[in-house]
């Protein structure tokens, strides 16, 4: 996985946890690791599957809007596997 604006490396597909989620502008990729980037601040969001505290991820490089990273899961023990875990649109 590489930057879509400028192409700086961030993640290797043994990375990938789950390709099975759908975010605003379409699939969503769950991954374990990322590189080269950095987070905004915590915030609290309502998402399909509940609400969850999270921190948009941009590229360290250009910084580019990227995804989010599941710091916390409130709603639903379930959900709990997300945390601590990245999540990029493609």
């Amino acid at each position: 996985f590489v930057c879509r604006n400028c192409e700086a490396p961030l993640a290797c597909v043994s990375d990938v946890v789950s390709r099975a989620f759908q975010g605003k502008l379409g699939r969503v990729y769950l991954l374990q690791r990322m590189v080269n980037v950095q987070l905004g601040p915590r915030e609290d969001r309502a998402m399909i599957t509940g609400l969850h505290v999270v921190a948009d991820l941009h590229c360290r490089s250009c910084e580019t809007l990227l995804g989010w990273k599941y710091l916390e899961a409130f709603d639903v023990l379930e959900q709990r596997y997300k945390e601590g875990r990245f999540a990029i649109e493609k």
